[in-house]
This record gives C-alpha cells, sequence and structure tokens, in this order.
C-alpha cells in the first residue's frame, strides 16, 4: 500500500474518529470516550509518522499496515463493548 493511499485510509478512519468523540454523537462519556480519544490521538501520530516518507521498503509499508489494523481492531472493540452495555 502506497503512503498516500495509507494516510487517505487513515484520514477517512480519523475523521470518523472525531465525528464520535468531538461531537460525542454516541453520547460517550468515561472510559469509552478516553479509549476512542486515544485511537484518534494514535491515528494522528501514524498520519504524522507515515507522511515523514520512507515508502520504498517494504517492511516499513508492512509495519505501517500493522500499526493501522490493530487501530481498526481497537476501534470496533471499543465498540462492541459500548454496544454491548
Amino acid at each position: 500500500m502506497c503512503a498516500q493511499f495509507l494516510v487517505e485510509k487513515l484520514e477517512l478512519f480519523l475523521s470518523n474518529l472525531l465525528f464520535f468523540t468531538e461531537k460525542n454523537a454516541l453520547r460517550l462519556e468515561g472510559e469509552p470516550l478516553a479509549k476512542l480519544q486515544d485511537v484518534c490521538d494514535q491515528t494522528k501520530n501514524l498520519i504524522e509518522y507515515t507522511n515523514r516518507g520512507g515508502e520504498g521498503n517494504q517492511m516499513w509499508q508492512i509495519e505501517r499496515e500493522i500499526l493501522y489494523d490493530h487501530l481498526l481492531q481497537e476501534y470496533f472493540e471499543i465498540i462492541k463493548e459500548i454496544s454491548s452495555k
């Protein structure tokens, strides 16, 4: 996955996170909100990290894809936790 495509995916994901956290669309508070805000911050950091380059290196690509997958997994675990309450 090229850096530009990954950044676009991350920015789309980030906009979703910002909607839930800043607009508080799910009326979250306490731990679930804090967890989503943490995922939001991690996503912002990954965008910055990805924009710094190194795209030609296959390990670079794999590393960022793994980080992105981890963020998505964490996001869906939080949503699952919220919906099960």
